[in-house]
Parts: structure tokens; C-alpha cells; sequence
């Protein structure tokens, strides 16, 4: 593999992944305002963490809950949105990739970045929404529900994790092999 090419700018990567990173940015600003709005109307001492039964096993103050979700909003912009903004400008070298030699050539380089970066933020929009669902039950055990029951069902949380792994299958499928 020749490594003497240029990668992509910025600016144009972010032009091809402008509409999944418009909506997952917009879901992350959502995500935020809607945390921070909720963050009055939550108890002073509220449940954070529930067991199988969907009854409280853990409680924290509000601060906590606030924290901690502002906190995973920011790592997921990072993580999600600023490492898919910038992905082009990481060297093949550091990619384990099967078929470097084929994805890497400077006709298909811009192919494969925008490729993975739209993986990336399929995957990065899924968590941003199931964590406003999280909160939102959350939310809703702490003030609405008596006994603090939170409603979020085992086969929910399935569906979230088959959802997410069809994402990472079907980006491993994509690289597996040359396209014909």
C-alpha cells in the first residue's frame, strides 16, 4: 500500500457527511437542553440505577443525574461527532481494515472515510436516542411514577443492542471484500 497520497481536507469530508452530522449534533443539542430542563423538576434525592424488576437499586442526588448526563453528551460528541468530522485526516497506517490496499488507494479514499464516518455517526444517533429514552424514563420514575418504577423493558434494551450490532455488522460486511 502506498501511504504517499493525500488524504481528504476536513472541509470537503464534512461535506459529504453533512446530513448525519447535522442530525446527530441536533439530537446531541436536544439531548442537552432536554436534560438540562428536566434538571428543576427532578427531587432533591432521586433513583439513578434499577435492578431487572425495573425498582431502584441506587440514588443520587440531581446533580448527579445532570452530571453524569451532560457529561456523556459531551464524550459522545467527541467520541461520535468530532472523530467522524476528522477521520480523513487519520493515516491508513492506523487502520485495521481487511483489504487496506483496495480502500486506501487515493480514488477510493474519500469513499471509505465518508463510508466509515457515516457508519459512525449511524451508530453515534442510535446511542444519542436511546439515551434521551433512558432519561426520559428516568425522568419520568423520579416524578410521575409511584414507587419509582422505571418502564423501560428487557426487550427494549435488545432491540437497542441488536440495532446497534446490525450497524457494526453491516460496516464489517461493507470492508470485508473488494467491491467487484
Amino acid at each position: 500500500m502506498n501511504d504517499s497520497y493525500t488524504l481528504p481536507p476536513v472541509s470537503e469530508h464534512v461535506s459529504s457527511i453533512r446530513l448525519p452530522l447535522t442530525i446527530f449534533f441536533g439530537l446531541m443539542a436536544l439531548l442537552a437542553v432536554y436534560v438540562w430542563w428536566t434538571h428543576g423538576q427532578l427531587p432533591d434525592k432521586m433513583a439513578v440505577h434499577f435492578n431487572g424488576a425495573g425498582n431502584p437499586d441506587r440514588w443520587a442526588g440531581k446533580w448527579e443525574m445532570t452530571g453524569v448526563m451532560l457529561i456523556v453528551i459531551g464524550l459522545y460528541s467527541v467520541i461520535f461527532g468530532l472523530s467522524s468530522m476528522f477521520m480523513s485526516k487519520l493515516s491508513p497506517k492506523w487502520w485495521n481494515l481487511p483489504n487496506k490496499d483496495y480502500w486506501f488507494v487515493p480514488e477510493r479514499v474519500s469513499e471509505t472515510m465518508t463510508s466509515f464516518s457515516k457508519s459512525l455517526l449511524s451508530i453515534g444517533i442510535c446511542m444519542v436516542v436511546f439515551m434521551g429514552y433512558v432519561h426520559w424514563d428516568v425522568f419520568q420514575a423520579n416524578t410521575v411514577r409511584p414507587g419509582n418504577q422505571l418502564s423501560m423493558s428487557v426487550w427494549g434494551i435488545l432491540g437497542f443492542v441488536a440495532l446497534i450490532f446490525t450497524l457494526v455488522i453491516r460496516m464489517a460486511l461493507k470492508f470485508r471484500k473488494k467491491k467487484s
